[in-house]
């Protein structure tokens, strides 16, 4: 009886033992499976972000490539403003060429002291402009009175440097002798239509003593003609 009750107690503790081993197991294995799990998140957080970051290379890629057309178009643009540059210079350099002092293309007559407007020449500032008819009487200028001047001296103060302004003041008879002052201001030369007459830009400008020359000034050409006649 003795001897089985000690093979009992031994068979009591190796059953203990393996229970304990047993749940030891199980702790092991738990842990195990949440390391697991965890790895899996870690992992599934990797691949988020690796998504993120291709579609952000995606993007910057597409950036950088509409950022590289953009700047060849501008290089283009740049190479096509330079070559419209280069022919306005050389425009500007042949008329600088062009023989100089000009006038405006009136022909006028002294009537009792007056200076009337006789024909306008075709082609130059005076007829382009559209503002002056023939019997217009000048009577002004730049401010200087000319009644009493004779045609030279009238012809002197017309001529300056090609593309300067001169500023002309008319008189017109109208109906019930009413008689209409106005002043034109023209470029001396000749010129394409609309380059004829001073632009409300260019008024501005002289208005405020900047940018554009004077009939008294010996200034080079500060505005660009794109038809030469």
């Amino acid at each position: 009886f003795d001897a089985l009750k000690v093979k009992s107690n031994a068979l009591e503790s190796r059953k203990s033992e393996a229970d304990m081993a047993q749940r030891q197991t199980h702790a092991q294995n738990t842990n195990l499976l949440e390391e697991l799990t965890t790895i899996k998140k870690q992992l599934s957080a990797a691949e988020a972000r690796a998504s993120t970051f291709k579609g952000q290379s995606e993007t910057l890629q597409k950036s950088l490539t509409s950022t590289e057309a953009k700047a060849t178009e501008m290089e283009i643009r740049a190479n096509d403003l330079a070559g419209h540059r280069d022919r306005l210079q050389n425009e500007l350099d042949l008329i600088n060429q062009l023989p100089n002092p000009v006038g405006i293309g009136l022909r006028v007559v002294v009537d009792k002291e007056a200076i009337l407007v006789k024909s306008l020449i075709d082609g130059m500032s005076a007829q382009l402009s559209g503002s002056i008819l023939e019997s217009d009487e000048i009577y002004q200028v730049d401010g200087t009175p000319v009644r009493g001047k004779t045609l030279d001296d009238l012809h002197n103060m017309l001529r300056g440097k090609r593309g300067s302004l001169v500023k002309i003041g008319f008189k017109r008879p109208m109906e019930k002798g009413v008689v209409k002052e106005f002043e034109v201001i023209l470029k001396r030369g000749s010129f394409a239509e609309e380059y004829a007459a001073q632009s409300p830009e260019q008024k501005d400008a002289t208005d405020t003593g900047a940018g554009y020359p004077k009939p008294s000034e010996d200034n080079p050409l500060s505005f660009v003609i794109p038809t030469l006649r």
